[in-house]
């Protein structure tokens, strides 16, 4: 549902006189003392005497006073249309109105008996209408006064503006004083950001004489005010890679203006399927935004398996080593077996989640195999299995420092030890299981044991996945 709080000016109110016409009741311009503005019109149409009614405050008390007569005579001019075409779904509106004490010089111009009026005809247009009139002034207040009304207002948000989280907040500041007005803006801002909307109103005279209301546009959020403050949230949290908190920070945006945005959201969405390790998802929404180059790289067996590593590069980044080190040695475990399964489909049986069975056929393509099937057509292709496999069918890798390194006896028996103990991973402890001494060392060793399974010639692991090149390219969208 939604509420409105609009705050009510001496312009908001039109009256219809016996010629059919309609005038504005607080257009008071004076020429020479007198009144020459429609406000004018509306007091000879009433037959009052203009020097007791020319106060907007007296003015308006006396239509409310005779509101059961003139009720078909009155409507809003400012806000009118804008109550007509949404009163079904709004659930509460506020209207904030002047109640000076007579010391006030202002006094004069207050707008209670016109915040009455507009209630009174929201609730004959639909009964169930639940409209509450807040004044303002009645403890010295001063209307033009920020910092007062700053403080005005903080209270009002606390104490009789009462909003739920899926509510949205139709702010209408036309009428009233400008600080006033400034002050409901940023105070509500600051409390409910973009659940809040705000409408212009456009003064249409011709139209306005024949009884039709202004005309409006809209919604608009808050984005001038707050789009600063967004966008520097957002680019920190993109920094700490929290995708799914800056969906929900620009959503509402997404919401307002879908071809500004394009492919952002999308792009968002990407960013949390691969937090999540749900490359084929994250590959479907930044699909668009990729290169043919990079979308031919998801064609190949081993992308993921960058994917992951690229994982563990962000884990220690953030300090979470645990993370690092299980993503480090999926990324390569994983890859060994993609590279299996892909050259030798035909001599491999996959049965549930359990390890793929390994055909004895398998020979023929690899007769210097050292592996024994002890008279069974096929074996459980574990860990050390797959390792015996793919230094068959990749000689080099026997010779190769970084992938020998990361299967040493030494580097396994710790990383089982840490990865089914209870305590935590330290860095040391990670780079120790690649029998390492650091990160720059680490990364390394990760990268070049990837590109020498998959035959590749990637420099970084940044270079080889592609949510780095989509995380950029959202940073530089949502910068720009």
């Amino acid at each position: 549902m939604t509420i409105l709080i609009a705050t009510i000016g001496t312009r908001d109110l039109m009256y219809q006189t016996h010629s059919g016409e309609w005038y504005n009741v607080g257009d008071d311009r004076l020429q020479n003392g007198k009144i020459i503005g429609e406000q004018l019109e509306v007091i000879e149409d009433l037959g009052l005497n203009w020097e007791e009614y020319k106060a907007y405050r007296n003015l308006t008390e006396y239509i409310w006073e005779n509101i059961e007569y003139l009720a078909e005579r009155i409507k809003p001019v400012i806000i009118g249309k804008l109550l007509l075409a949404k009163h079904q779904e709004i659930s509460n509106i506020y209207l904030i109105v002047t109640n000076q004490n007579e010391s006030v010089q202002q006094r004069e111009k207050d707008t209670i008996y016109a915040g009455k009026i507009i209630k009174y005809w929201l609730e004959k247009i639909n009964s169930n209408s639940n409209v509450t009139v807040i004044t303002l002034g009645e403890n010295n207040e001063n209307p033009s006064d920020f910092e007062q009304m700053f403080r005005w207002w903080q209270q009002i948000w606390q104490e009789k503006i009462i909003v739920n989280k899926d509510e949205e907040i139709i702010l209408c500041l036309k009428g009233g004083v400008g600080q006033t007005s400034e002050a409901s803006r940023i105070s509500g801002l600051s409390l409910y950001g973009e659940q809040i909307q705000f409408y212009e109103f456009k003064q249409n005279n011709q139209a306005n004489r024949k009884g039709t209301p202004s005309d409006y546009s809209g919604p608009f959020l808050g984005t001038n005010y707050l789009w600063d403050r967004v966008k520097k949230e957002s680019l920190q949290l993109l920094n700490n890679y929290n995708y799914a908190a800056v969906e929900q920070l620009l959503e509402p945006y997404f919401k307002q203006d879908t071809a500004t945005w394009s492919s952002i959201p999308k792009l968002v969405k990407a960013g949390i399927y691969w937090q999540q390790g749900q490359f084929e998802s994250f590959y479907k929404s930044a699909q668009q935004s990729l290169t043919q180059q990079q979308q031919t790289q998801k064609k190949t067996y081993w992308w993921m398996a960058y994917e992951q590593a690229y994982t563990a590069i962000i884990r220690l980044e953030k300090k979470n080593t645990t993370e690092a080190m299980l993503h480090s040695f999926r990324a390569v475990e994983g890859l060994i077996l993609e590279y299996i399964k892909y050259h030798f489909p035909e001599h491999i049986k996959q049965v549930g989640n359990e390890y793929p069975q390994l055909q004895k056929t398998i020979f023929t393509e690899l007769p210097n195999l050292n592996l024994d099937f002890r008279g069974e057509n096929y074996l459980k292709l574990e860990g050390w299995q797959q390792i015996k496999v793919i230094e068959t069918a990749i000689p080099s890798l026997k010779t190769n420092q970084y992938f020998q390194a990361w299967q040493k006896p030494r580097c396994k028996s710790l990383r089982n030890s840490l990865s089914h103990g209870l305590g935590g991973i330290n860095e040391t402890d990670l780079f120790n299981a690649w029998g390492i001494y650091n990160e720059q060392d680490w990364q390394k060793s990760l990268l070049n044991c990837l590109n020498a399974i998959a035959d590749q010639h990637f420099s970084t692991l940044s270079q080889a996945s592609l949510f780095a090149c989509t995380h950029h390219l959202i940073k530089k969208k949502i910068t720009s």
